[in-house]
């Protein structure tokens, strides 16, 4: 009845399986809202009430949530498309700074490995030997 109230946004004060006066409280805002005799009790029908509502309210916030999930992919996805696609370092990591967990963060990190270990390659490559000895004369 807590995780019910709580969801219809009626402050129980926690959901702990006791009702103390946060949950009582609760109880008679939702009775005073719903027009019920504000007795801080629940009779059957203002339980299965509560139940119906929680349930409907619930699918609301998954629906919501799922909203908000689909509209974030749409945004990696075209922030991808602008920037990491092209494979570029700098595209690369504001990707990631943007999106660390995103629909192509594995994808955009293996790619910027792979640059910075290219990057080294070439470094090491660049760098003269040590302790070779000339061969010229001098």
């Amino acid at each position: 009845m807590q995780r019910n109230l709580t969801l219809l946004e009626f402050d129980t004060r926690g959901i702990v399986g006791i009702f103390g006066r946060g949950s009582r409280a609760a109880i008679a805002a939702w009775q005073a809202e719903y027009e019920f005799d504000q007795t801080t009790y629940l009779t059957q029908r203002q339980i299965r009430r509560i139940d119906d509502q929680a349930k409907v309210r619930a699918q609301e916030l998954e629906q919501e949530a799922s909203l908000a999930l689909a509209l974030q992919r749409r945004a990696d996805r075209a922030y991808w498309n602008d920037t990491g696609i092209s494979g570029r370092e700098a595209n690369l990591r504001a990707y990631l700074e943007r999106y660390p967990d995103g629909l192509f963060a594995d994808r955009a990190q293996g790619a910027l490995d792979q640059i910075m270990a290219d990057n080294q390659e070439q470094a090491n490559a660049a760098e003269p030997a040590h302790g070779v000895m000339r061969t010229t004369p001098m």
